[in-house]
């Protein structure tokens, strides 16, 4: 596939956030898809461009699907529901409906659903758009769980922070952790790919409600403190 055009941004530039550099000159971008369907991938980019376009120009009529919105094309992903091949354990039961979350991390957001077990918080990550096929989720034992603590996401109170011990993420794979100057190494526990952090790693899950955090919050052990519990 090419994309030709006469301006284009580069972005992250030695993994800096912001600013982008605005370049204006006449490029080429050649891509090579090896697994999936290019066809789809510009029906999606003419869809997103149109969109964009028509936000500075709104009596502009070229667009196909002028009702589609954004919204709209992220729907199907977020309300993906939970996949029970991701339990650890075939016999698990969910405690909790399907709540969508995010799993945030500095400079990072994972949008998903989460799933609560006697055992388990499970969070599956949203897959493609194209896709229907759920993507393999993350877990965290709860016997790992040391303390918790309410948190903002934005300004919304719906954020719940978890706190680990040592060689805490409970046989997770690709767990953003939130560090405070601690190191983190990792290693390997059977077919998953377990990470091994210090006793200050957390994790932040931000639901969409108050409700559904509060939820999650009383279905861990009453042992486990709450940081901002009064």
């Amino acid at each position: 596939g090419v994309v030709q055009c006469n301006r284009h941004y580069v972005m992250k530039t030695n993994n800096v956030i912001g600013p982008f550099t605005n370049v204006e000159q006449w490029c080429e971008f050649r891509f090579l898809f090896l697994h999936s369907d290019p066809v789809k991938f510009y029906e999606l980019s003419q869809t997103l461009f149109h969109m964009v376009k028509n936000e500075h120009s709104p009596t502009d009529n070229t667009t196909q699907n002028p009702q589609l919105t954004l919204k709209e094309i992220l729907h199907p992903i977020h309300n993906r529901p939970f996949d029970p091949s991701n339990y650890i354990d075939a016999r698990e039961r969910p405690l909790t409906s399907n709540l969508r979350c995010s799993l945030k991390s500095p400079l990072l957001t994972k949008s998903g659903c989460c799933i609560v077990t006697r055992d388990y918080i499970y969070f599956q990550p949203a897959s493609g758009v194209f896709t229907s096929t759920a993507s393999k989720a993350i877990c965290w034992k709860i016997s790992d769980v040391v303390a918790t603590a309410r948190r903002y996401s934005g300004l919304k109170d719906v954020a719940l922070e978890l706190y680990f011990v040592s060689n805490g993420s409970g046989g997770c794979v690709d767990v953003p952790k939130r560090r405070y100057g601690r190191s983190s190494s990792s290693g390997s526990s059977g077919s998953k790919t377990s990470s091994t952090s210090s006793s200050s790693s957390s994790v932040l899950l931000a639901f969409e409600t108050t409700k559904e955090r509060e939820r999650v919050l009383h279905l861990l052990p009453r042992q486990i403190p709450c940081h901002t519990d009064a």
